[in-house]
């Protein structure tokens, strides 16, 4: 999985005016706290406030009707970390870590900023944000092992022999031949 320092290294990579960006990221080869720590300590200086969120409530994330609603939650019990960055920052970027995969896509919400909000000047109280799964979706050399080129090999692999299994029992009956010519 992923270390604090490639999380840091992927959140500053990622450019954005905006005032609110959440990340979600799994963690669970290590202590969340500890990544936490090591996570805020990279952010120290950044003109946007890096603020590690552990979800530790497992009814959080889990509906995306309400993923909003959770974020406007997070902020609200992370208001001293976010404070404690001074009056104004550039933006807000919320890292949630969490043991479990995020299931569910990437999809803009609005969420109600809180009037205690740091980000100066405040377009508008009423955003539209995404939770970003970053444990998937961060850019990686291949070498790295992260990546797990052995893993995405034998998947592949296993996929392809799935795939020609299929076809080739498909191909036994001459209407399921036609009609994957057609489809092709």
């Amino acid at each position: 999985m992923l270390s604090a320092g490639q999380v840091a290294d992927e959140v500053r990579r990622r450019p954005s005016a905006e005032e609110l960006r959440v990340f979600w990221v799994l963690v669970f080869d290590e202590s969340r706290d500890r990544f936490a720590e090591d996570l805020a300590a990279r952010a120290v200086g950044a003109d946007r406030a890096t603020v590690p969120w552990i979800v530790r409530d497992p009814g959080m994330f889990n509906d995306a009707n309400s993923v909003m609603t959770d974020v406007a939650d997070v902020l609200e019990a992370a208001r001293a970390e976010i404070e404690a960055r001074g009056d104004t920052v550039a933006g807000v970027d919320l890292v949630l870590l969490a043991r479990r995969e995020l299931n569910m896509a990437d999809a803009s919400s609005p969420v109600q900023l809180p009037v205690w909000w740091p980000v100066e000047p405040v377009r508008v109280a009423l955003i539209a944000t995404t939770v970003q799964d970053l444990t998937w979706a961060t850019g990686v050399p291949l070498s790295d092992e992260v990546a797990a080129l052995g893993d995405l090999s034998r998947l592949l692999y296993e996929l392809d022999v799935a795939l020609v299994e299929r076809l080739a029992r498909m191909s036994s009956n001459k209407r399921n031949t036609q009609s994957i010519d057609d489809t092709v």
